[in-house]
């Protein structure tokens, strides 16, 4: 049963647009024929939501997460990889004024308690058995999470421990719930505020203890709508889900971006498809660090190294003056006509095929950022003609401040400052920014805090 009739209205900003996520969910949702929202592979198949059965599935896991206590400034605990349930939970939270915490999945138990010191959280949400047993010895040291719910039920069936449920449990509860209060899936949709916490991210313990980083809608909002007018991003995007739901990039780049700009969000069957899969998706903006850059590059490599004679004079050929006229393009080259012919052939034969076996052929924004990337692996994507950029930011700035520009492109510069960014450099060296994406404080500590803002 759809419940996108019963709504009619949402947060708004100043300039008439969705407020927070879930705001945007209904927007999406209220717009007839639209694109699938999601898309996950299960099995070999591309199962696929529509934005309204997506607002349909998160108010009923919301409706559900709220019987079992959940509410609001509460985190709600997410461990697995990337799942449609697990995104639909994290927007659940979100409608009930509370937030989604995502843990790396490869978090040892011993350090787990690390990543559970904020927002009270009694809730959990385990992707699959291995969550649910971490969650287990969890309990067992801390006393909570008291609620465990799973997604995949396979391998629990004999687990007798309490407080264990599954997600379509909660959903159907929550189904029971809407169907029963004619007025609560537009309360659900009204609740979040912009200036709740959209999720709960850490930092990554470089200097010490992990902080916790609360991120507002209204800095998610604010960063996807200044990524979007200098764009970094465009409204229908084509997007792929694979990045570490306890990361920035997922949480923003994947999500936030994926509601706010209605894109569609591709989800891979499991870890060890994912390359399989990004062919099969062909991106339209693609992100990724600098090493899984290198690790594309080193396949390449590799995989001509054990290639056909002609293929190897071909890619022998063609790359080393591809990337060298990459080179002198940088500097403001503008290539010859006999270059120029040169490049429409090497696409054909070279170029074109080595981005299809990328699954890179759509990707018309390609970013890097976190960490340094090597010039030989930034001017040998550059040369295929995926137009790859750098970009700044921070998980306290939702790692939207300044990226690279087309046309404008240098090496070793991350670019320019957004659109609605402000940045400056102190006396001290110190990079200072001023945005609406920027965090308001660090969770629970006010020193942390008095030193970044």
């Amino acid at each position: 049963m759809s419940i996108q009739g019963k709504i009619t209205g949402w947060p708004v900003t100043d300039s008439g647009a969705p407020a927070t996520l879930v705001a945007a969910l209904a927007a999406n949702a209220a717009q007839p024929g639209s694109r699938p929202g999601f898309r996950e592979r299960d099995f070999g198949i591309w199962r696929e939501w529509s934005w309204p059965q997506v607002l349909d599935e998160v108010l009923s896991i919301a409706a559900g997460l709220e019987t079992l206590g959940l509410g609001p400034g509460r985190a709600l605990t997410v461990v697995g990889d990337n799942r449609a349930a697990i995104y639909f939970t994290m927007l659940a939270a979100n409608a009930l004024r509370a937030f989604p915490s995502p843990v790396y999945p490869d978090v040892p138990v011993d350090e787990f308690k690390t990543f559970v010191r904020f927002g009270e959280p009694d809730i959990a949400l385990a992707e699959d058995q291995e969550q649910v047993d971490k969650l287990l010895d969890l309990r067992g040291r801390i006393g909570r999470p008291s609620t465990i719910i799973y997604d995949d039920p396979r391998g629990l069936a004999g687990y007798a421990e309490p407080g264990l449920i599954a997600l379509s449990e909660v959903a159907a509860r929550g189904r029971a719930r809407l169907a029963a209060e004619p007025g609560l899936a537009a309360d659900l949709v009204a609740r979040a505020r912009p200036d709740d916490p959209a999720v709960l991210l850490y930092s990554s313990g470089t200097t010490g203890t992990p902080k916790g980083i609360p991120l507002l809608h209204s800095n998610i909002v604010g960063g996807i709508t200044n990524a979007e007018a200098g764009g970094y991003f465009q409204r229908g995007e084509t997007l792929f889900a694979y990045l570490p739901t306890a990361w920035v990039g997922d949480f923003v780049f994947t999500l936030g971006a994926g509601v706010l700009l209605q894109a569609t969000i591709n989800i891979p069957e499991r870890a060890e498809t994912a390359l399989h899969d990004l062919r099969e998706v062909a991106p339209t903006f693609y992100l990724a660090a600098p090493r899984a850059w290198d690790a594309m590059l080193t396949r390449i490599q590799v995989g001509m190294a054990d290639s056909t004679p002609l293929k190897r004079r071909l890619y022998d050929w063609f790359i080393p003056r591809a990337i060298e006229l990459e080179r002198k393009r940088l500097k403001g080259y503008r290539p010859t006509a006999l270059e120029r012919l040169r490049e429409a052939v090497g696409n054909f034969v070279m170029y074109g095929p080595l981005k299809d076996y990328l699954g890179l052929s759509r990707a018309e924004r390609a970013f890097t950022g976190g960490e340094a990337m090597g010039e030989d692996t930034f001017l040998f994507f550059r040369a295929l003609g995926i137009k790859l950029k750098q970009f700044y930011g921070q998980t306290e700035t939702c790692a939207l401040s300044a990226a690279q520009v087309e046309g404008s492109v240098r090496i070793d510069t991350v670019g320019r400052a957004m659109p609605g960014v402000e940045v400056r450099i102190d006396d001290t060296g110190e990079i200072l920014i001023r945005s609406a994406s920027v965090f308001h404080g660090y969770a629970d500590n006010p020193e942390a805090t008095a030193e970044a803002l």
